[in-house]
């Protein structure tokens, strides 16, 4: 698919088992959100996207099928929490107790009375996602599902999406937030430039190739980076303070270099690989720089007291 004579999405294929969280990684104009727009039928490409093996819209009940959430949504200011799920449930024939169950579930008891006019983002995400899984579809697509979430709500989201997967659901998901994912996720999908470049099971990506690798704190970093790499270390690295990053040497033998050169180490354990990793391995590192301001917003700056 393109715009404006971009390519923005290519020859993206994947499944989505029932029963399991797949996470689709990427970073800014990877092609995630688009994806999900073509997959579920809100933009038009050159592919086709089935659930149970044919199209959303030949499905007689498509709310029934898949609930998605792409982003804090537009809401009436003069309805409600309540009449706005109302409204969703009168069209999805849902009854008031699941109405109930699902304000209980998304934390928004305190307001269900309240009209969304001075909702925070967080806020209004649980009210857009509270109206994505109130038909209780058997399919959830999450566009970040967890961006401006507090902390106890972040935590009730992983567990709605693991529970819902428990039960036979299938999730899709988009997180910038590689930690969450780790934590709810079994299949990791990586997108760049519009094209997926590295997909299996979240245990697949996180084994390493290299067990060996480890990290080590001690009182003299460089003199341990010198002997580890007389001694075979295929990859040295430093990092803030006194840890090492070592690899290619078996902890014992890199005990033991520590040892004979006198070095005191007080942390020496082998590096857990995360989808951190996984992600900057496979797509690469970017610029810690920010992008300048635009010329335009650059006088309104310098002009600022």
């Amino acid at each position: 698919m393109a715009y404006a004579g971009r390519t923005v999405v290519d020859d993206v294929s994947f499944l989505a088992p029932a029963g399991s969280v797949t996470a689709l990684l990427g970073g800014n104009g990877a092609g995630k959100s688009t994806t999900f727009r073509l997959v579920l039928g809100l933009a038009r490409g050159k592919g086709n996207a089935r659930f149970g093996g044919r199209p959303l819209a030949e499905h007689p009940s498509p709310s029934a099928v898949v609930g998605a959430y792409l982003g804090p949504p537009a809401f009436s200011e003069g309805r409600t929490v309540l009449d706005h799920l109302r409204l969703i449930a009168l069209a999805t024939r849902q009854s008031r107790s699941r109405i109930d169950r699902v304000i209980d579930d998304l934390g928004l008891a305190p307001w269900a009375t309240s009209r969304p006019k001075g909702f925070s983002t967080g806020m209004r995400q649980r009210l857009g996602i509270a109206a994505a899984v109130l038909a209780s579809p058997r399919v959830l697509v999450m566009d970040e599902p967890i961006n401006g979430l507090d902390p106890h709500a972040v935590i009730g989201m992983r567990d709605l999406l693991r529970d819902h997967a428990r039960d036979g659901g299938t999730v899709v998901m988009a997180s910038h937030v590689l930690t969450e994912v780790e934590l709810v996720a079994d299949r990791a999908l990586v997108m760049a430039d519009g094209r997926l470049v590295r997909s299996g099971s979240v245990a697949e990506l996180l084994a390493r190739d290299d067990a060996s690798a480890c990290v080590v704190e001690c009182d003299r970093p460089e003199d341990l980076t010198a002997c580890v790499l007389r001694a075979g270390a295929t990859s040295v690295s430093s990092t803030a303070g006194s840890t090492v990053i070592v690899e290619g040497l078996d902890p014992r033998i890199l005990a033991r270099i520590a040892a004979d050169a006198r070095i005191l180490v007080w942390r020496l354990q082998p590096r857990t690989r995360t989808l951190e990793d996984v992600f900057l391995d496979t797509v690469g590192p970017r610029s810690r720089a920010i992008a300048p301001l635009d010329p335009a917003h650059q006088e309104t700056a310098d002009a600022a007291p």
